[in-house]
């Protein structure tokens, strides 16, 4: 006789998410490319804002704030500051950047420096900083966007693994 199957019982097939699909390159470079700059962007805003508060109260008029933040000392605080914080948001350009490829995680990375190293100098280079420091700056935020990069692989990594089982 043949087995009767329960009509309220749990189904028989296995079941499974498919695999996680790659994604665009270009989607991947393009938005680790806003996280990076976007976060940089905003920070500039707000440091500049901060630094305006400060010279404000100490009875400067708007001419000379602008004047002053146009012509920042490399040793200022505000210069420090802007920079490591820019380069705090290349690690998690990178992380997205690998995270939304899925594929090629380290090629997208450099690919991704590159990029912000170039247009960090063409849209906010001006000549402030001095050389060496402007060189300090862009090898740390490589750095993070390579690092970004390995932890966005490691996750992609442990997706594909978790749904292969």
């Amino acid at each position: 006789m043949a087995e009767q199957r329960n009509p309220y019982g749990a189904p028989q097939s296995k079941l499974a998410d498919p695999p996680p699909q790659p994604g665009s390159p270009y989607k991947a470079v393009a938005l680790g490319l806003a996280t990076d700059f976007g976060g940089t962007i905003a920070l500039s805003v707000v440091l500049a804002f901060m630094q305006s508060v400060m010279l404000a109260s100490s009875g400067m008029t708007a001419e000379e704030i602008e004047a002053s933040l146009k012509t920042i000392d490399t040793g200022s605080w505000l210069v420090w500051v802007g920079g490591l914080g820019g380069c705090a948001f290349s690690g998690p350009g990178g992380y997205v950047c690998a995270r939304v490829a899925g594929q090629s995680e380290y090629t997208l990375g450099v690919i991704l420096a590159v990029l912000v190293v170039v247009l960090g100098e063409v849209f906010f280079g001006g000549g402030n900083l001095d050389f060496g420091l402007s060189i300090v700056l862009h090898a740390v935020g490589v750095m993070a966007i390579m690092a970004g990069a390995w932890f966005g692989k490691q996750r992609n990594r442990r997706a594909k693994a978790a749904v292969a089982q």
